[in-house]
């Protein structure tokens, strides 16, 4: 998520590939060559090696070896397939039906299937983004710029996103729509609304732009002179006015659907950590520029729940890719 213009970095995931199991060559005495064993070994001198006493118990024992080989690989599918039942089952029903859609989708229709599916598994259709605005004349580096800006209730990212594997694409976009569920939750929340949330992101931007951290030269600037001329408490208080004032007007136009919507109330789970999400809004730190993100922005309570939904898509994801072979849809 980013605030004002932050940027977030991706990571990679390791891809996994697996071999098959091959049942050994039988290699034992046939029923011919017992009966010619049988007629040969009245003479010494006219024994065929396969007919010794100790040709018949190397036969006996590659045998033996071949039913044990046999066995081994029942067992090894067996066990196989008990693993991927219990993977399978941690998955939720709706979510196994959403990745097998997904599974043969690729480039930009998977991206675009995989927010519709998960925004539709998250039950955001009526408060999340359309859809996701990829920056198709940015082009990424060593990380991904975009993410989810609350005041314009938008995602977008550029077109480097569209590199990354499936899992960690849809990492990605359950992430923001964490987002944009937190942010709706807390503008429909009794006590919070788009007023305090208006005051908390304007206070949280004034604030990292007078960081030392800053690229708002101009505004660090304007700062320092007023610091110097003793107003300093007035700069800021007239800043956090017309900073909340702009995001108010942008609240009204870009949340219309979330503010139709019934209130949230305060006593209730939900509203509860709506009211707990507006504090951790004012303390926010963003990634900076390049996209590093320091300990204070991964441990924002909104960041840690949103790293962690997005992370447990992906991981559901990519098991079950392990496993897909051995699922079979639910019969309604």
């Amino acid at each position: 998520m980013y605030l004002i213009g932050n940027v977030n970095s991706g990571q990679n995931y390791k891809v996994n590939s697996f071999g098959k199991n091959v049942l050994p060559k039988r290699n034992s005495v046939s029923g011919d060559n017992a009966a010619f064993c049988a007629r040969n070994t009245m003479s010494e001198s006219n024994v065929d090696p396969k007919c010794t006493k100790k040709g018949l118990i190397a036969a006996g024992i590659a045998f033996a070896t071949v039913l044990a080989g046999v066995g081994i690989v029942i067992i090894s599918r067996g066990r196989n397939k008990k693993l991927a039942n219990k993977a399978l089952a941690e998955i939720p029903d709706e979510l196994k039906t959403i990745f097998a859609k997904l599974k043969d989708e690729k480039g930009e229709a998977f991206f675009n299937k995989g927010y519709n599916q998960i925004k539709k598994f998250m039950k955001l259709e009526a408060t999340a983004p359309e859809k996701v605005i990829i920056n198709a004349n940015e082009t990424s580096g060593f990380s991904i710029k975009g993410g989810f800006s609350p005041n314009l209730n938008s995602i977008n990212y550029d077109n480097g996103v569209l590199k990354m594997n499936k899992a960690k694409q849809l990492d990605m976009l359950a992430h923001e729509l964490k987002h944009s569920e937190q942010f709706s939750s807390m503008i429909r929340t009794e006590g919070v609304g788009i007023e305090k949330l208006a005051e908390a992101l304007a206070e949280n931007a004034v604030k990292n732009s007078i960081s030392e951290s800053s690229f708002d030269f101009f505004f660090r600037g304007a700062y320092q002179n007023a610091v110097r001329e003793g107003k300093a408490e007035e700069f800021l208080a007239a800043a956090k006015k017309n900073t909340a004032k702009t995001f108010l007007e942008e609240f009204r136009v870009n949340y219309e659907k979330v503010l139709n919507l019934p209130k949230i109330s305060s006593d209730s789970i939900e509203g509860i950590k709506a009211l707990e999400q507006i504090n951790a809004i004012k303390d926010y730190e963003g990634a900076n520029f390049i996209g590093i993100a320091g300990d204070t922005y991964k441990n924002n309570p909104l960041e840690v729940e949103a790293y962690a939904f997005g992370e447990k898509i992906s991981n559901y994801f990519e098991k079950f890719m392990k496993y897909q072979k051995y699922y079979k849809p639910s019969v309604q």
